[in-house]
């Protein structure tokens, strides 16, 4: 009978320091993606043209100033925890069309990362027939 009052009173508190720990990651966001290559000209029918592109840096940028970077993994894939708001992701060779009345090339991508939520991205890097990656041009 001691043996289980003592566990009760050992196992309670940890469980209360437990939640109020994990109140703070409730506030965290989670920016997940993945960087991709697209390979251009008749490769594209005989392989797929979408291929996962390891070992990119990624950064990510709020207000101009660099919040996190990180590295693609070997699917291409990486994530990031950060507090909730608008962030810049940016990559070597990231070719995006820039919303509004004229699209426009850009070399990054505008995310909104809401408290809680996991938000994904994908990131397209072109590939052109001489080998070179993200030379800027379409």
């Amino acid at each position: 009978m001691r043996r289980l009052l003592v566990l009760l009173v050992v196992v309670v508190p940890l469980g209360i320091a437990a939640v109020g720990a994990a109140a703070p990651e409730a506030r965290q966001a989670t920016l997940t993606g993945q960087v991709v290559v697209r390979g251009v000209g008749l490769g594209c029918l005989r392989e797929p043209c979408w291929k996962p592109m390891p070992s990119v840096p990624v950064t990510i940028l709020r207000r101009e100033a660099v919040v996190s970077r990180a590295l693609s993994d070997a699917d291409g894939r990486f994530r990031v925890a950060l507090a909730p708001g608008v962030y810049t992701v940016r990559a070597p060779g990231l070719v995006t069309l820039a919303p509004g009345p004229v699209p426009q090339r850009s070399n990054e991508l505008r995310a909104t990362l809401r408290a809680g939520q996991l938000t994904r991205v994908t990131l397209v890097i072109f590939e052109w027939p001489v080998g070179k990656t993200g030379s800027g041009r379409l």
